[in-house]
């Protein structure tokens, strides 16, 4: 998976990932869990962790 360095990792945060395998819209705990996911990768990364805490500590 490829990361974005430099950009708001939280600029998308609750928009939804399609594929062509999507059949419907996926439920509030699929998105929390794309969200959960999106904070682990940008927490690995330490070119992102400084900004992923303080998102963190705003919620």
């Amino acid at each position: 998976m490829k990361e974005n360095v430099g950009v708001d990792p939280f600029g998308g945060v609750g928009a939804t990932l399609s594929s062509s395998s999507d059949v419907g819209a996926p439920t509030n705990k699929d998105r929390k869990m794309q969200f959960v996911e999106k904070l682990v990768l940008y927490l690995r990364n330490p070119n992102l962790r400084e900004n992923t805490f303080l998102e963190l500590s705003k919620k």
